[in-house]
């Protein structure tokens, strides 16, 4: 078994004035105490120089397979890594449905841990071979995770008749993204109504998940007393100026997220193509989204540990990964980030019509840790030792 040891690292949730030092085996964390003893010949030794140690993120709506090219996923990995996100969530199918899957999960296996769902856009026919494929899921999977086209169509409820078979079955819960396309009242109804007919019909039990567009945040209301898992909360740092967002402030971001536990946060990527930020590049966000949600929910009041609750905890709690991902603790996965938390600068925007804006940052990632190796430091992401993994979700933790 290869060793980690992280020395001169600050916890959250524990004494933030004190230094620790954690040591990981294979990917788990063994022990944190104040000094560890070298444990073995064959261990790395990484000093955090006083920085924090936070869990990683879980991306709770990409998924490999769907807006990337397999041309691209490694570049998008690796940004994504140096971002702080080592779970990603990958389709579920066959090189006879989707040519691309088998490619796209071979170089996924190498890059980022990710667990399984079904997507039904690439489920169309060849039914056999996709439930060929559920039949081998370890024990372990209690569910089925599928992305659900909106609104219906005729071929996306014949899979949906599909899939409640399947999962009656093997036994399974079935949990539906509808985070593609708009939702309206009208559509959630007919969700809820879909959600109703077959829990009464099949005795199946149906979960949703992951609506998560600012605009209608209201309306998930009605679906959370129901069978609403949770929804991802996207920041624009750029107010917008479409009429629904108009009132979407940092003030009513930080307040959404403290009166709803199921609303996890991450940032939105629409501002740069609305706004032509030309000089920067497409993924400035994504690569610095802890920052800016950092900067953002400290001047709303909200505490490290409360931006670690709604950045990475409650991502893993709605997929069922809790508590194994989200936390820093003995017997967690080593999927970790240096933080160095003194860190703070304002971001001066310009775009291609000469308006500007400033976006506060606070805080800066030092090291990434992946399956128990650091994969990203300082001087930048060591390619060679990335090695991804699956990760069996359950449905309820």
């Amino acid at each position: 078994m290869k060793y980690l040891l992280i020395r001169n690292c600050r916890i959250p949730f524990y004494n933030p004035q004190e230094q620790f030092s954690v040591l990981i085996g294979g990917s788990k964390i063994l022990q944190i105490e104040k000094n560890i003893m070298h444990p073995a010949i064959d261990t790395r030794e990484y000093d955090a120089q006083g920085n924090i140690l936070i869990p990683s993120l879980t991306d709770t709506a990409n998924a490999f397979g769907e807006s990337q090219a397999s041309d691209d996923l490694s570049k998008q990995a690796i940004s994504d890594i140096e971002s702080g996100i080592t779970t990603w969530i990958t389709p579920l199918t066959t090189s006879a449905i989707d040519k691309n899957s088998i490619a796209i999960e071979h170089k996924a296996d190498h890059i980022l841990n990710y667990s399984y769902h079904i997507s039904l856009n690439t489920i169309t026919r060849k039914f056999d071979a996709i439930r060929a494929k559920l039949v081998v899921l370890p024990k372990g999977v209690s569910s089925i995770y599928c992305k659900l086209s909106t609104p219906f169509s005729r071929e996306a409820l014949d899979n949906v008749s599909f899939l409640v078979a399947s999962a009656i079955d093997l036994g399974t819960t079935l949990v539906f993204d509808i985070s593609r396309g708009g939702t309206s009242n009208e559509h959630i109804s007919g969700l809820l109504s879909l959600a109703q007919k077959i829990e009464s019909s099949h005795k199946c039990k149906v979960y949703f998940l992951n609506v998560c567009y600012e605009e209608e945040f209201d309306i998930l209301k009605r679906m959370q007393d129901n069978c609403l898992i949770g929804a991802e909360l996207r920041y624009s740092p750029i107010l917008r100026h479409s009429s629904a967002l108009k009132e979407f402030t940092p003030e009513r971001f930080a307040a959404i997220l403290r009166d709803n536990p199921w609303c996890s946060a991450t940032i939105s990527k629409t501002p740069m193509r609305e706004y032509n930020f030309v000089d920067l590049p497409d993924d400035y966000w994504r690569r610095n989204q802890l920052s800016i949600l950092r900067g953002m929910l400290a001047k709303q009041g909200f505490t490290l540990e409360e931006l670690i609750d709604v950045t990475s905890a409650r991502s893993s709690k709605m997929l069922g990964m809790w508590p194994s991902y989200g936390k820093v603790e003995v017997g967690a996965d080593a999927d970790l980030i240096v933080w160095n938390d003194q860190s703070a600068e304002t971001v001066n925007l310009r775009n291609v019509s000469g308006a500007e804006f400033d976006v506060p940052m606070q805080g800066k990632i030092h090291g990434v840790v992946m399956n128990g190796r650091v994969v990203c430091d300082i001087d930048g992401v060591i390619t060679n030792n990335i090695e991804g993994r699956f990760i069996y979700r359950r449905l309820l933790f």
